[in-house]
């Protein structure tokens, strides 16, 4: 439990998502939300908490639920209110540059990005270009849910009490199977899926668990 090291960023971290894991010109770092930027540190050893790249994003309410989304050295995040919108960085040593924006973006879901594709879930499961930001297809209806790939090339999406699996690699949206209300409310808890085991819960609490061994 003893402190290891800890970022010289002195702004207020808030309630954001987690860090995630990436790397940067072959670097061990961590990328996360703050209050009023998205932030990319190093973590590899003697160079821990220092700053490879601030990026400013701040939203009304300072409601960034979503965790970025990683490839490489680039960074995806989304959010919604005055943004509503989903951006892929370029990061560098020293910044992040743009690659592309869209219109597309999550409230609650963390986008995951998978074999050059994005996906992001709000309302409907959407997949986007992972190049160029562009549309490929969305479809379903999940509310504020959330989504996982498998290993088999498959999303998982779960939101509105309902349950999907979708092939990940189709040119359209195809569900493969589905589930419905398995629990009554609002479905902000993200899917979580380990060991054979699929998790869901409602923001109530309520939660199903599911074997698919």
């Amino acid at each position: 439990g003893r402190q290891q090291w800890a970022s010289k960023y002195s702004r207020e971290f808030g309630s954001t998502g987690g860090p995630v894991p990436m790397q940067v010109d072959g670097k061990d770092c961590v990328a996360v939300f703050t209050t009023y930027d998205v932030i990319v540190v190093r973590t590899d050893k003697g160079h821990e908490g220092e700053a490879v790249a601030t990026q400013p994003w701040t939203t009304d309410f300072a409601c960034h639920v979503a965790s970025p989304g990683v490839s490489d050295s680039r960074v995806l995040i989304t959010s919604t209110h005055n943004h509503k919108e989903a951006v892929l960085f370029d990061v560098y040593q020293g910044g992040m540059r743009p690659v592309w924006r869209s219109s597309r973006y999550a409230v609650v879901s963390s986008p995951v990005l998978y074999r050059d594709q994005v996906f992001l879930l709000q309302n409907q499961l959407q997949c986007l270009d992972l190049a160029t930001g562009a549309d490929k297809w969305r479809g379903g209806g999940f509310g504020n849910g959330s989504c996982l790939v498998t290993g088999d090339d498959k999303v998982i999406a779960f939101g509105n009490g309902k349950l999907a699996l979708v092939d990940a690699l189709a040119d359209e949206y195809r569900e493969l199977s589905q589930v419905e209300k398995i629990v009554g409310g609002m479905c902000y808890p993200h899917v979580t899926l380990s060991g054979g085991l699929l998790v869901c819960k409602d923001k109530e609490g309520d939660m199903v668990c599911f074997s698919v061994k």
